[in-house]
């Protein structure tokens, strides 16, 4: 609605609508872990040679959403992931497997849902 109601120049403009938190991936991987009730180890181990999957989680990415603010006037209703995980993971948690009524899942997950992902097959690896 910003966007349509904006009477700035904004034709061809692209947006980042994010939070202004800046986690590092590993503190949200340990957030993510933390909600699902996960207390073991985790352990980081060089990449693997040819396999740039084993890369992902070793990137850190830092968006804004500055330019929203300042031509649209929006500001974030969340604060984030690191605040807000244990929501995120109840509602996720909430709609899956069971209500499903599958015993076992194939589970993907990509940019921050891996992480999500990660956490999930960490606490509950007989259904992954």
């Amino acid at each position: 609605m910003r966007v349509a109601e904006s009477s700035a120049a904004i034709n061809g403009e692209v947006f980042c609508i994010a939070d202004e938190q800046r986690p590092k991936c590993i503190e949200v991987m340990k957030t993510c872990l933390r909600a699902t009730g996960y207390e073991g180890e985790i352990e980081l181990a060089p990449p693997q040679e040819d396999d740039i999957t084993s890369t992902w989680f070793d990137q850190n990415e830092f968006i804004t959403s500055r330019k929203a603010h300042r031509l649209l006037g929006w500001v974030p209703r969340h604060t984030g992931i690191i605040d807000e995980i244990e929501t995120y993971y109840a509602s996720w948690k909430a709609t899956q497997i069971n209500r499903l009524g599958f015993q076992r899942i194939y589970l993907v997950g990509h940019d921050i849902a891996g992480i999500a992902a990660y956490a999930y097959a960490a606490k509950h690896p007989n259904a992954v």
